[in-house]
């Protein structure tokens, strides 16, 4: 007689016992992968969107546009309408890795039907000034135009600086002193109204809130790695963690012949 050949009770455990072990070990790799290859997506979407930075402030005179502005008709134009037409793709505004639901980011915008139009924040409600962020006094800011009047105080803003606020600088692109280590664009989120008109007259929608959060364990915005990439003025892009975009910045350093805040939050130092 032949018996015939088949595997036992035992060696088949011991396969599937391998095959879990395995998998165990090779799930994570292939998630941090995955997840590298979005990272990736994301700093390419981010320079494509300093490029076009770039070429709007070329032919309008360096940002004179401030975060969004009021069309007339009650739609509130966005930054993200003003440079599009120079990339002519929707799909770099959003990173492969954030949520599309308006939810997990802010618990506003209700008054219409709104959505995610980008993952990507320019905090131009933000100049260079001295700040209490998040309970750490800093010198933070991005490059902001000064629109006639300073935003906190009201007072007249000539040549770019509030007369009263010695440390404030609304600056374009093209005076910013460290352009290579001063951000523009970073991770965060844009959420606009669609009503009719603004479906039928915009591509990005009536402008409602925008944001970030220094927070590193808020994965909706640092989502790659406990950081994000960030786009700078001389257009270049790359990533960086938190806690470094995040770090105080209260010293000074000396530019020709006066002293300024040496700025790490949004003007970096390798």
């Amino acid at each position: 007689m032949h018996r015939r050949k088949g595997f036992t009770l035992i060696e088949l455990l011991v396969v599937i016992a391998i095959i879990a072990i395995l998998a165990a070990i090779l799930f994570p790799v292939f998630a941090e992968a995955r997840e590298n290859a979005r990272k990736t997506q994301c700093l390419s979407n981010m320079k494509q969107l300093m490029t076009g930075f770039q070429m709007y402030n070329t032919d309008y005179e360096q940002m004179p546009y401030y975060l969004w502005y009021n069309r007339g008709d009650g739609i509130w134009i966005t930054w993200m309408e003003m440079i599009n037409p120079y990339l002519k793709n929707q799909d770099v505004f959003l990173c492969p890795s954030a949520p599309r639901n308006r939810e997990a980011y802010t618990t506003g915008c209700t008054g219409a039907p709104a959505r995610v139009v980008s993952n990507y924040t320019w905090m131009a409600w933000g100049y260079f000034d001295y700040w209490n962020w998040f309970g750490t006094i800093m010198f933070a800011g991005l490059p902001v135009p000064c629109k006639g009047t300073d935003p906190i105080s009201g007072s007249l803003c000539p040549n770019n600086c509030p007369a009263n606020r010695p440390w404030s600088a609304c600056e374009t692109m093209d005076r910013v002193a460290s352009p290579a280590n001063s951000a523009l664009l970073i991770e965060g989120w844009f959420v606009s109204y669609f009503t009719p008109l603004a479906e039928q007259t915009t591509k990005f929608g009536s402008a409602c809130s925008t944001g970030m959060d220094p927070d590193e364990n808020n994965r909706n915005i640092n989502r790659h790695r406990k950081g994000g990439n960030v786009g700078f003025v001389d257009g270049h892009a790359r990533w960086m963690p938190n806690r470094m975009l995040h770090r105080d910045n209260s010293l000074q350093y000396n530019y020709q012949g006066t002293n300024y805040p040496l700025g790490r939050y949004f003007q970096v130092r390798n």
